[in-house]
């Protein structure tokens, strides 16, 4: 591995806390693979066995599902440093339930799973951060699932909405994600998410202004979620 990959690795919250030195020792007797994917390239195939550890070095990753009709619903993104679907890595059949996309130019860093149990066993600190990261994700997984459930797309917006405006702590806020991205995500059509979102300004219960966004009334919009 270059030192710029190397730091790279060390910056994910696998190897957290671990000693450069000796990180570059134990990946250098696992000898893990780097590979570029061009943007667009498909990285992981939805339903193939996910056996080894996928952290990004560069670029960016996504994540879409096809569902039984056929619509794909984006699930989720990952940018530097991250690692990829820890709980499938461990899970008991191991299949990847997405496809795994590069969204732009991406290098990443590949560990076969079973170097990874090794420099577990070997350092005690990678296994506890293997299991904070399981453990996060799950509960990300979980409430995707309860997104994924909500009955409309009025509610699924409000849920956006409500967290958007959670983050910045503030009624008033840039969307994250482009309307034609949101629709991907909520498996809908984006003339449907956008009549939506007009039938919320209609009324009073959000304002539009550009790109920015204000809820006006926070009660009625729980209401929806």
């Amino acid at each position: 591995m270059e030192k710029r990959e190397l730091l790279a690795v060390a910056e994910s919250p696998i190897f957290k806390n671990i000693d450069i030195n000796q990180l570059n020792r134990i990946l250098t007797s696992h000898q893990p693979i780097i590979k570029w994917f061009k943007k667009g390239e498909t990285v992981w195939f939805q339903s193939q066995v996910l056996d080894k550890l996928i952290i990004v070095i560069d670029g960016k990753l996504k994540a879409q599902m096809a569902s039984d009709d056929g619509k794909i619903i984006n699930m989720e993104e990952f940018g530097k440093y991250q690692p990829v679907a820890i709980p499938v890595l461990f899970s008991k059949n191991q299949k990847l339930p997405v496809t795994l996309f590069a969204k732009e130019d991406s290098q990443v860093f590949l560990l076969p799973k079973e170097m990874l149990l090794s420099c577990c066993m070997a350092n005690q600190d990678i296994l506890e951060n293997t299991l904070s990261v399981m453990s996060t994700k799950v509960d990300f997984l979980s409430k995707k699932i309860n997104f994924l459930q909500l009955n409309n797309i009025k509610q699924k917006i409000a849920t956006i909405l409500l967290q958007e405006s959670k983050k910045v702590n503030s009624k008033s806020f840039i969307l994250s994600k482009t309307k034609e991205e949101l629709s991907k995500e909520m498996a809908v059509t984006r003339p449907s998410l956008s009549r939506e979102f007009k039938n919320l300004i209609t009324q009073g219960i959000i304002k539009q202004d550009k790109e920015y966004i204000t809820i006006l009334d926070y009660t009625l919009l729980k209401e929806y979620r």
